[in-house]
């Protein structure tokens, strides 16, 4: 069978189709990791918020007791915003 100019362009057509879904597909995958990131960084904010009115509470409590009080985070952020 030979190809005519239809069948070129047909493939042509679906060539660019082709490329075009595949970076659709990377895009995607990225905006839901994107996404998903954002989501956990918010809620674990969230978290971390709630619990400060009871840690200066302790804090405070500790001190007037004459103790040390020391504070210590998990993730500060810090790495991940400068990679931004």
């Amino acid at each position: 069978l030979g190809l005519t100019p239809k069948d070129d362009a047909y493939a042509a057509a679906y060539d660019q189709y082709d490329a075009e879904a595949k970076k659709y597909k990377a895009c995607r995958a990225s905006y839901h990791s994107q996404l998903w990131g954002g989501h956990q960084r918010f809620f674990r904010s969230l978290i971390t918020g709630f619990k400060v009115p009871k840690l200066v509470e302790l804090a405070r409590t500790a001190l007037k007791e004459g103790k040390c009080v020391v504070v210590g985070l998990q993730s500060t952020g810090e790495a991940h915003a400068k990679r931004a």
